[in-house]
């Protein structure tokens, strides 16, 4: 296969690590959500609180992460249709946009259901 798509293939594997731990991290941070409304105890309540902070920065962190991973893939993208036979519509290029759209889209709807549970 063309090293141009095992490489973009491994960036894509990443990417989807990243998109699958922060959706992990806000099932957590809805876990704690769910627990702070049930706790009496101030102690409790303060390690909630921290744990969720901490959760929260992460979240944000990798965000920013995963896009500007996307970002690259873009430019990657339209690096790849200026090759000859790799143009817009090739089935190249349309697997290389239909993927990085799929993973931005993933991000746009976990970033959206963090900002519901804020």
């Amino acid at each position: 296969e063309d090293p141009a798509m095992q490489s973009f293939y491994s960036e894509v594997a990443v990417i989807k690590e990243s998109l699958s731990h922060m959706q992990q991290k806000l099932t957590s941070l809805q876990n704690s959500h769910e627990e702070s409304k049930t706790t009496t105890k101030a102690e409790r309540m303060k390690e909630i609180r921290a744990t969720m902070d901490t959760d929260i920065t992460e979240v944000g962190r990798q965000a920013q992460d995963v896009k500007a991973r996307l970002e690259a893939l873009d430019v990657a993208n339209e690096e790849a249709r200026s090759k000859k036979g790799k143009g817009p519509g090739s089935s190249q290029d349309r697997t290389r946009t239909s993927i990085t759209n799929g993973m931005r889209k993933k991000l746009t709807k976990i970033l959206s259901d963090f900002q519901d549970l804020r």
